[in-house]
């Protein structure tokens, strides 16, 4: 990937299009949306094996979406990170496949997860270190993100949708579950 989004890169400088101090820039950009695509592209082609496109689509959503402010582990490698991100949403798309689950455990699975985000969000990673100030704002938007995710499920369930209801509860699992895997990585580290 870095050396796609290199060559992009240079490309671009080459016609002008972006300065030689913003390369660097550019190519860490480039290269990040070259690692997010592939994994996307990766989960739609599981979820067509699977059968499940409609619940796949509401599970990476609503994933993305809290993912970016609950924080959490973050593998050390590239490949280690596609390895844990196909291996996460083959095992949510197989249990999309197979589950059945009562309206009444879903919701109390998310308001479950909901309660834990609210308290521990944002999960901070070893590399990424907030302020005060931002882990208040991320808090809040983790907290913004559960809710939307959650309404959206609960409007899945009216209108008898359980495929998409149960790809957003998955992706509260996921997500808090990636928050106590990051909490246990920084307290290993700390006692390190």
């Amino acid at each position: 990937m870095k050396r796609i989004s290199e060559k992009l890169t240079w490309w671009l400088q080459r016609n002008g299009t972006i300065s030689a101090e913003d390369e660097e820039l550019y190519t860490y950009g480039i290269c990040q949306l070259l690692v997010d695509l592939v994994d996307t592209l990766s989960i739609l082609i599981l979820a067509l094996v699977f059968g499940e496109i409609v619940g796949a689509v509401a599970f990476l959503s609503s994933f993305c979406a809290m993912r970016r402010y609950c924080g959490g582990f973050h593998a050390n490698t590239p490949c280690r990170c596609y390895l844990i991100t196909i291996g996460s949403a083959a095992l949510a798309l197989w249990l999309l496949h197979i589950v059945e689950l009562p309206i009444t455990m879903m919701l109390g699975v998310v308001i479950l997860c909901g309660l834990f985000v609210g308290k521990m969000a944002p999960v901070q990673a070893p590399n990424k270190e907030l302020d005060e100030n931002e882990c208040v704002v991320y808090r809040r938007r983790a907290v913004a993100m559960w809710a939307l995710t959650g309404c959206l499920m609960v409007l899945f369930l009216f209108f008898h949708l359980s495929g998409p209801a149960l790809g957003i509860m998955l992706s509260n699992v996921l997500c808090v579950m990636t928050m106590g895997a990051g909490m246990i990585r920084l307290r290993k580290e700390q006692i390190l």
